[in-house]
């Protein structure tokens, strides 16, 4: 079942990962989670930079001022009681230490504030934010810094399932979150077009695939899933569409501005790891809403 019972936030005390802040408190309130907020202080093999480092005096005083701000945010909506824990680190690099010490106090969702990208940055994985999605067994809610919004003030929530293993994971997590906030929750399964090489193109014998099965197939399976999950059917529904999966959810966060999407990732080796590829990244990279993702299992062949 999807529980939290600590919530990590990390910090750089920027205004990107301050926006991820108000998420991680009405979470962590929400659920009666610690919400622990940690900063990172990477050190630097240059004597120069290393003197750039806040001590930390600053670092801890920085952090007891984000969480006055997250209490009096809550108080102000009635958003209930916060308990928080204040973590300073010195590593090496940032995104090694938040994925240690999450697997040390075994946080059950990791809150981090993301940048969208462009170009040749959008093609090789360099953030902190795309790190700790690589490395991390946890669950990742990544917020965009231009997102203002709270999960307590959500309308919709966009769950995107494959119909594969992880699809239980991430109805658990909208139907818990649903039945919180009161969000309506979509289920969307995209059935993916094949892609053949050109050459096949000049045999019409081969026989077409029955797309309009597959879709009644998913919609079938995902109607079951709906019913099984114990989301209100008023506040409920279920998609299928046929395309890239990473383009018609992005489509959909586009033309519905879904207050929270959440899907599942799947882990791969070798140098896939080093280049974006998943749906759940390029969802990630690209969406414009928040986005949750789930950790799940080997990716698909």
């Amino acid at each position: 079942m999807f529980e939290l019972e600590i919530v990590l936030a990390p910090t750089d005390l920027s205004e990107g990962s301050r926006s991820a802040l108000p998420f991680a408190a009405h979470l962590a309130a929400a659920f009666d989670a610690e919400l622990h907020l940690l900063y990172v202080n990477e050190l630097h093999s240059d004597p120069s930079k290393a003197r750039e480092l806040p001590s930390s005096e600053e670092v801890r005083a920085s952090l007891d001022a984000e969480v006055g701000a997250l209490l009096e945010r809550l108080e102000g909506i009635g958003g209930g009681e916060l308990r928080t824990k204040t973590v300073e680190l010195r590593a090496v690099e940032a995104a090694p230490a938040i994925v240690d010490y999450a697997d040390e106090v075994g946080a059950d969702l990791i809150v981090m504030g993301t940048h969208g990208r462009r170009g040749l940055g959008r093609l090789f994985l360099g953030s902190v934010t795309d790190t700790v999605l690589r490395h991390t067994s946890c669950p990742v809610l990544t917020v965009r810094h231009e997102v203002e919004i709270s999960p307590s003030e959500q309308g919709r929530i966009l769950a995107a399932i494959d119909l594969d293993a992880t699809s239980q994971r991430v109805v658990e997590a909208a139907t818990r979150l649903s039945a919180w906030s009161g969000a309506e929750v979509e289920l969307l399964h995209v059935v993916e077009l094949p892609h053949h090489p050109v050459v096949y193109e000049a045999f019409p014998e081969l026989p077409e695939i029955g797309f309009e099965e597959l879709e009644d197939e998913a919609k079938s399976r995902l109607e079951s899933i709906c019913s099984e999950s114990g989301l209100d059917p008023r506040r409920s529904r279920c998609t299928v569409k046929v395309g890239s999966p990473a383009e018609v959810i992005l489509d959909e966060i586009e033309a519905d501005k879904p207050d929270l999407v959440v899907v599942a990732s799947h882990t791969r080796g070798g140098l896939d790891r080093a280049l974006l590829g998943s749906v759940a990244e390029r969802v990630v990279q690209r969406s414009s809403s928040p986005v949750m993702v789930l950790p799940g299992g080997a990716e698909p062949e």
